[in-house]
């Protein structure tokens, strides 16, 4: 991980921290915390709120369009590696990137068929 990406997620914490003490939250820098881990696995915090005992999320899956050509090449790269079509295609759903069809969602029969063009 890059110093700058390091910077980055240190930033968004603080934000994230500042959403759930905003919010009334019990544990603001643990949900912090967790909702930067999250944010990790692609999903984006778009709000914090309480409502007496209970903090509510609201999260967006992030989907980052990425070329056919690029996601081949790196779905052939995978596979020479020895990864699975399978553990493929959760990589791929978890770093959001749309499936040929639009879609999040990867099969491994779709990962084949992409590896191989």
């Amino acid at each position: 991980m890059s110093q700058t990406h390091d910077v980055h997620r240190a930033s968004r914490r603080r934000e994230l921290h500042q959403k759930a003490t905003a919010a009334g939250a019990t544990s603001p820098a643990s949900l912090a915390l967790g909702l930067t881990a999250l944010e990790g696995e692609g999903w984006r915090v778009e709000r914090v709120d309480r409502d007496g005992d209970r903090t509510t999320v609201t999260v967006d899956k992030v989907v980052r369009p990425t070329p056919r050509d690029e996601v081949a090449a790196r779905i052939r790269v995978d596979r020479a590696r020895g990864r699975s079509l399978r553990a493929i295609a959760r990589e791929l759903e978890r770093d959001g990137i749309p499936a040929p069809r639009g879609g999040l969602s990867w099969s491994a029969t779709t990962v084949q068929r992409v590896g191989e063009h």
